[in-house]
């Protein structure tokens, strides 16, 4: 029969090597977030490897323990936690808590007294009980049912056998003992002074533990030892105290809350949005989620469903469009549709076809030819009562330029409102933003085009796959606008927004349409001026440092 595997996490063991494992990570408010992430790649990869039944995780609590009351020296060169590090672990243990994982602490206590504790508990109920952690000390803990799974050598289990194969064939029984003669500077633990590791080795080796060799001290060959010996065994015996773990703590443990179940999601994806963790926020966000369900996207193919439609836009008096095209260069780029929308959950696609028969036409239907559709779209989308919004307009007015037909009314562009909110956000494509604001995962590109060997073109997507993309991009850019308006309006950045930054779309295009001539020969001249002074200030700095220096 199958045993139960529990699996006790130490907590500031993860911290710590998730916060120096990666550097400098930060969510859009500053806030660092670089241990709370390492922490959740490992937690993860734990779960999926290991798969375990039952799951916990200790952590130690700020304040002194009863080591610190037996050795007023215990852990004294221990650096304290980076401040960077104290801010992020109530956010751990945030996202702990959100894995429906319990966590155990107590006051006076280390999270290694705390994980002996439930170890020992769990292993009497016949599970098999993995400890993960990088302290040593915990290998004390190993017998037939408990096991070290070492944190820092990925995979590597300390069962008996591992354990003396480390110790050089002593077992987890004689740990305490070793580390009561050779000490523990990590914690500093003294040990005896003179007595290293391979010492402590041998010596237990001989007399068997810590007790029977005081017992037999006048044995020993070397009278240099038994001097060391004798010195130091107050603090030995102190020593042998601080580094046995206490597994009787006494703290409530209900095993069974440890089984693993589903974790509480929503509030996962408020964390994962909190931090920027977009990556798992969308493994979290459904595709199938409010929007799909209200939204009733429409494709265009035939010419009377499409002269309606621009009856339609004509009573409008606010649209988005979105084009989808054949390339991210809207100079290059050969305009395959566009999507329009103007109520939220309802949109149309309309498939273009050129005289070439290049375009999406599938069972028999007909595209719209691509010359009279911009032929009948031109009056609508040069009409500057008719307000346009879209999501990087910019793109949407280059392709428009190329055929002949100046985008006019543009008055709102996602992209740019998302900039002047947040400027300190790498991305503000729309994905992100739909997942952000309104906790929807959008379809990707990846899962519209594919990626590596199998990756397609956009005019190669069947047009309902189509279709449907470019519809959610456009009925997801208009609810995202009311979004932004108002917190636009808040912040009071409405009249930059207005009056600066959506007529320089305008003037952006143009420069990016008609290029700009650059005179080589004065920006040549500029470099090497710029160069010579450098290279002049350079000189004056290692003059100045030398005058410092004598």
């Amino acid at each position: 029969m199958k045993k139960n595997k529990v699996f006790l996490i130490d907590g500031n063991s993860y911290c710590y090597r998730a916060y120096y494992a990666i550097k400098e990570l930060k969510n859009s408010k500053g806030l660092p977030t670089n241990a709370v992430y390492g922490f959740l790649l490992m937690l993860k990869k734990l779960l999926a490897l290991e798969d375990p039944d039952y799951i916990g995780v200790a952590f130690d609590l700020k304040g002194p323990t009863f080591r610190h009351k037996r050795f007023e020296g215990y852990k004294i060169k221990r650096k304290p936690m980076p401040d960077d590090l104290v801010g992020q672990m109530p956010l751990i243990k945030d996202l702990v808590s959100a894995y429906g994982i319990p966590i155990f602490e107590k006051e006076g206590y280390e999270a290694d007294d705390i994980l002996a504790t439930v170890a020992k508990r769990a292993s009497k109920e016949g599970m098999d009980v993995y400890i993960v952690t990088g302290d040593k000390d915990a290998l004390q803990l190993v017998d037939e049912h408990i096991m070290v799974y070492n944190l820092h050598k990925e995979g590597l289990l300390y069962d008996k056998e591992a354990v003396k194969k480390r110790l050089s064939g002593l077992g987890p029984e004689s740990v305490v003992d070793l580390m009561a003669l050779a000490g523990d500077p990590t914690d500093n633990i003294p040990g005896v002074r003179g007595i290293g590791e391979k010492t402590a080795l041998d010596l237990i080796k001989e007399f068997g533990d810590l007790d029977n060799l005081y017992r037999n001290l006048d044995k020993l060959k070397s009278p240099s030892k038994r001097r060391m010996l004798e010195d130091g065994e107050a603090d030995a015996r102190m020593s042998r105290e601080l580094a046995k773990v206490d597994s009787s703590v006494s703290i409530e443990i209900d095993v069974e809350s440890m089984r693993i179940r589903q974790p509480d999601t929503q509030r996962l994806f408020a964390i994962f949005k909190e931090m920027d963790f977009k990556a798992f926020a969308k493994e979290l966000a459904s595709a199938d989620s409010r929007i799909k369900h209200e939204a009733c996207y429409k494709t265009v193919v035939d010419q009377d469903e499409f002269d309606d439609l621009i009856r339609e836009l004509k009573k409008q008096k606010a649209f988005v469009l979105d084009f989808e095209t054949t390339s991210e260069n809207p100079l290059r780029a050969r305009p395959l549709g566009v999507s329009f929308c103007w109520k939220k959950g309802e949109a149309c696609y309309v498939s273009f076809i050129d005289d070439a028969g290049n375009g999406r036409v599938k069972s028999g239907k007909k595209g719209i030819k691509i010359e009279y559709a911009f032929d009948r779209l031109r009056p609508v989308l040069e009409d500057e009562k008719i307000q346009k919004i879209g999501q990087n307009v910019k793109y949407e007015r280059l392709i428009l330029l190329k055929q002949g037909i100046d985008l006019r009314g543009v008055s709102f562009d996602t992209m740019v409102a998302s900039y002047l909110l947040n400027p300190s956000k790498f991305n503000h494509n729309l994905d992100d933003m739909a997942l952000e604001h309104l906790n929807h995962r959008m379809i990707s590109i990846e899962e519209l085009l594919g990626s590596g060997k199998n990756k397609i073109t956009m005019d190669m997507v069947p047009l309902d796959k189509i279709s449907a993309y470019s519809c959610e991009d456009s009925d997801v850019t208009l609810r995202l606008k009311e979004v932004f308006e108002k917190q636009l309006f808040e912040k009071e950045l409405d009249r930059l927004f207005r009056d600066i930054e959506l007529p320089l779309i305008d003037v952006l295009s143009e420069i990016e349409k008609n290029g700009i001539k650059i005179d080589t020969v004065l920006l040549k001249k500029i470099s090497m001026d710029i160069g010579r002074e450098l290279s002049g200030i350079i000189e004056d700095i290692y003059k100045i440092d030398r005058k410092s220096v004598v």
